[in-house]
């Protein structure tokens, strides 16, 4: 049976002293990075959903590029980085993860696993499903919140699960009025 492609969405940035980004995953990407790594072989095909800046000088996938570079999980990790203005929600991680395989000629590219932190793994399911992607299994990973951990000023929510859960679950109703009125998804 052939493997499945990974596909990671992204979970942040780290946040230093006075708001400013470091060129790190925050405490919850590391953990679910750290999951990719255990669950991956040297063939697995692994695709960094194209993400943020938050005013910092590295994008999340190239920080989880190193970072999944560093520890030899897998030499067949995709990185692809957009010049984007504003921020990019899940939904702009899939659509342009799905150009960047379109440009390349890999779309569709079958059945993949997506794998993202469990409280965001709802909406990235149905973000990236309703952006045409085969979705075989959602990797929901379990993350613990570290006292003294930071994460970028924008995601401070990940640092309260209870406010975490409400903000992806408003975004999660945001994200299907969009589909919905504007047709976004699928192309």
């Amino acid at each position: 049976m052939k493997e499945r492609p990974l596909v990671v969405v992204p979970e942040g940035l780290a946040g230093g002293a006075r708001g400013k980004t470091l060129p790190e995953p925050s405490f919850v990407f590391r953990q679910v990075l750290d999951y990719v790594a255990t669950i991956a072989t040297p063939s697995t095909v692994v695709y960094l959903a194209p993400a943020n800046r938050f005013g910092g000088k590295v994008f999340e996938q190239e920080a989880a590029y190193a970072y999944l570079n560093a520890r030899s999980a897998c030499r067949r990790i995709h990185c692809p980085v957009f010049p984007v203005q504003g921020y990019v929600d899940t939904l702009g991680n899939a659509r342009l993860l799905r150009k960047y395989l379109d440009d390349r000629n890999r779309w569709p590219p079958g059945p993949v696993d997506l794998v993202c932190a469990r409280t965001h793994s709802y909406r990235a399911h149905y973000c990236f499903a309703r952006s045409g992607y085969r979705i075989a299994r959602v990797h929901r990973v379990p993350f613990r919140v570290f006292s003294g951990k930071r994460v970028v000023n924008r995601l401070w929510y990940y640092r309260v699960k209870p406010a975490h859960l409400v903000y992806e679950l408003s975004a999660l109703a945001r994200d299907a009025i969009r589909c919905a009125v504007f047709g976004h998804g699928n192309g």
